[in-house]
């Protein structure tokens, strides 16, 4: 098959269940297996930012999540991170503060912190207290817009949220429920001693007089936007010293989180043919020996070239052994798709095969369904890429393959494996 081109997107609604703490999203071109994001500070589909795994009303976005959705690692209680004195929530700033009434916060505590990286981007989160309500610092290094990848010092003033490739951001008053407020850093310096972007490698650096300011973000251009007499942070001298964790691990260690190589549990899906619901299970049952899932949306357009492309080649890869179907999560208008927009659809793209389109869309949003029970391999900045590509086989609902998990394992390796076992 072709390969073709693939649109990222956060994928906010189903991390609630993860208790991930953060994601963003971006858009991306790739190969058949492999997400390189190619917009930075990026966020697009959908709009909301999801922290302490629920949404709250910043901005704009989908997400700009937490390094891949990986869970926070608690720093042991009341340990001062500037050799201070340690007692419980200390301050990060090592007694330096903005100068007196700058801003509305001027210090840092850390309850909790974790930074993350893929071998091209690294991402930072703090979390200055376990319980609620709490603040978050996210740091993200995005080499594909050229984020640092060496030591030095690297400026923030003056560059928007749509153009950062070091992108600092911050939310304040979070709650299980979600963050009252959403900031940006476009002022002062981070200096990294210390920079790598694998899993293993170290980072060490340091917040030199950065404020963050309120802001809201366009979903369409990613523009930070001020906003008048808002909330402002003030940090200087805050130092972070972490080894790189993979954003992937902590992810699949989680009882309620189904990677590959698990049971996949039943959940519901719409048949666009029948407008009634279908359970995913008698799909992976059906005459063959695994199912070949598809996720589309009506606002992607490398799924509108993706899928023509599946329909021509499929008879060849997959014989009667795979049945192949295709998940609509959302339409052009990054809503609820209807079965009259799922069928107009299907005759559009997938030539009228009606029988192999099914609507996942709840009130949590698009894919809830299916991702609560095939974890979606996250990126480093919490998106994922369309058309979206996994496979289960029939019987044992073995998750046998997703586009994303950085297996070496191919799409046609893995029809392979299903028909020959």
């Amino acid at each position: 098959m072709q390969t073709s081109q693939y649109t990222t997107m956060h994928y906010a609604q189903a991390l609630l269940a993860f208790t991930l703490l953060f994601s963003a999203c971006s858009n991306s071109s790739s190969d058949d297996d492999s997400d390189t994001a190619d917009s930075a500070g990026m966020m697009g589909g959908t709009s909301d930012i999801v922290v302490g795994g629920s949404m709250s009303a910043g901005g704009t976005e989908s997400a700009g999540e937490e390094s891949g959705g990986t869970t926070i690692i608690d720093t042991p209680a009341g340990e001062s991170m500037n050799g201070g004195e340690d007692s419980a929530g200390e301050s990060m700033n090592g007694g330096v503060e903005a100068p007196t009434g700058m801003c509305d916060i001027n210090e840092v505590t850390v309850a909790a912190e974790q930074a993350t990286g893929d071998g091209g981007n690294l991402s930072y989160t703090l979390r200055t207290s376990t319980d609620s309500p709490y603040n978050v610092i996210q740091i993200q290094s995005l080499s594909d817009w050229n984020g640092p990848t060496s030591p030095g010092v690297y400026s923030l003033d003056g560059i928007n949220y749509a153009d950062c490739g070091l992108c600092l951001l911050a939310y304040t008053g979070c709650t299980d429920e979600g963050c009252d407020k959403t900031l940006y850093a476009q002022e002062g310096e981070v200096e990294f001693t210390a920079i790598g972007l694998a899993t293993g490698d170290q980072v060490t650096a340091q917040l030199r007089n950065v404020v963050f300011r309120e802001v809201t973000i366009n979903e369409e251009t990613f523009q930070s936007t001020e906003v008048p007499n808002g909330q402002t942070w003030c940090v200087n001298d805050l130092p972070i010293d972490q080894e790189l964790i993979d954003p992937q691990a902590s992810n699949c260690e989680q009882p309620n989180i189904n990677c590959v190589g698990d049971a996949v549990p039943d959940y519901q899906l719409l048949s666009c043919a029948t407008g009634e619901l279908t359970s995913a299970h008698s799909l992976m049952d059906q005459e063959g020996k695994g199912l070949w899932m598809v996720l589309t949306a009506g606002w992607c357009p490398a799924c509108r070239d993706y899928i023509p492309q599946v329909r021509e080649n499929e008879p060849s890869l997959t014989g009667d052994g795979v049945n192949l179907v295709y998940v609509l999560g959302e339409d052009s208008s990054y809503g609820e798709p209807d079965l009259d927009y799922c069928r107009q659809y299907a005759a559009t793209y997938g030539d009228g095969a009606l029988e192999r389109f099914y609507i996942d869309y709840t009130s949590d949003g698009g894919f809830y369904n299916t991702f609560l029970s095939l974890w979606p391999y996250l990126g480093p900045n919490g998106e994922f890429a369309l058309p979206w590509n996994a496979l289960v086989r029939s019987g044992m609902y073995n998750y046998e393959y997703v586009h994303g998990d950085g297996a070496s394992t191919t799409l046609n390796m893995g029809i392979n494996s299903l028909i020959n076992p």
